[in-house]
């Protein structure tokens, strides 16, 4: 017997796996209040301290900085474009 549960149809499989190419992890030493802070938001928000960071980072992104770097490197501008996608898909859910 097959554990349909464990399987992930390829699409959505394909999806997770993009999704996965847009985040990197790095580790930040921050004020224990800071912390506290963050973890209050995303309690209030239903939401990942992850998701909370990454709202506040993105609000202090500037379009000409993001619009520099797209030419400077043709990486960034695949990362960027593919996670404005995956925003997209999920402003929609």
């Amino acid at each position: 017997m097959v554990d349909k549960m464990r399987t992930a149809p390829r699409k959505q499989a394909e999806r997770e796996g993009a999704r996965e190419s847009l985040y990197s992890a790095i580790r930040v030493r921050l004020p224990t209040f800071a912390i506290l802070v963050l973890r209050r938001r995303a309690a209030d928000q239903k939401s990942s301290v992850s998701a909370v960071v990454e709202a506040l980072i993105l609000d202090e992104i500037l379009l000409d900085e993001v619009e520099r770097m797209v030419k400077q490197s043709p990486e960034f501008k695949r990362v960027a474009i593919e996670w404005m996608r995956e925003a997209v898909v999920r402003k929609r859910r």
